[in-house]
């Protein structure tokens, strides 16, 4: 599926598919993890647009309540102006007029502390919006080397990322033919049965080895990362063992050759 095909589809149709995935996934004989795994793409895509008509409202309940207090602000000078007018009358209007004036003036004021309080409230919920939308979709991974000889990629992040390819210490790139979609606890499997082999003979008897391995992948929003890692081998009763330490996931520009 193509992004402009899902960004076609309505929620009706999100929901449809996702019912789908999941009726289909209960029939006898079907391979269940690609079904539960697309049906958790169409559902992350459908709260997205929930959150996006939430974001929306709360966007107009804040324009309507500025609008009002503006509306107010606009009657006060109104008021002040109409009375301005009537300098021609007796004394009494006049210090009546002067006590108004007064109380207008401080109303204004305080309608321009309310303004400027709201506006900083406002900034500082649009700031923490941010920062929350941003820290939701920063990725986090775990990798872990299984005896089986395989090198395991796991997305503990709370959001799908797609993982594209790796690098191990100065050999080129290694690119997905297909980028694999990792949802939430979702992993994938290198092959690592070359590497172990040549681990096994250049070890011997001597002291650990450790290599720097990078992992391609993109989040949500296709924004690009590299996960940095290390990677440790040494000998433990005569069996190769591989000791994995992630040491930072950072936003890096990276390309598929």
């Amino acid at each position: 599926m193509q992004v402009e095909e899902l960004e076609r589809l309505s929620k009706k149709a999100l929901r449809s598919r996702i019912n789908e995935c999941f009726a289909t996934a209960d029939e006898v004989g079907k391979e269940r993890g690609p079904l539960y795994e697309k049906a958790h793409f169409y559902m992350s895509e459908l709260q997205h647009r929930r959150d996006s008509t939430v974001a929306a409202r709360d966007l107009v309940l804040e324009i309507v309540v500025i609008a009002l207090i503006g509306w107010e602000i606009h009657m006060g000078y109104r008021q002040e102006l109409q009375q301005t007018r009537s300098f021609d009358q007796e004394q009494i209007i006049w210090k009546n007029m002067e006590a108004s004036s007064d109380a207008t003036a401080k109303q204004s004021q305080t309608t321009a502390k309310i303004l400027e309080s709201l506006s900083k409230t406002m900034e500082s919920t649009k700031t923490a919006v941010e920062r929350q939308l941003a820290v939701s979709y920063d990725p986090q991974v775990l990798v872990h080397f299984i005896l089986t000889e395989r090198l395991n990629i796991l997305n503990s992040g709370h959001t799908s990322i797609t993982l594209w390819g790796s690098k191990l210490a100065s050999d080129p790139a290694f690119f997905l033919e297909v980028p694999s979609v990792l949802p939430p606890n979702g992993g994938y499997e290198f092959n690592a049965e070359t590497l172990y082999k040549e681990l096994s003979e250049r070890l011997g008897n001597g002291s650990p080895l450790s290599f720097s391995y990078g992992i391609y992948i993109k989040n949500e929003l296709g924004r690009k990362y590299v996960v940095d890692c290390t990677l440790t081998a040494f000998k433990e009763n005569l069996q190769v063992h591989i000791a994995t330490q992630v040491n930072a996931i950072s936003r890096r520009e990276w390309q598929k050759r």
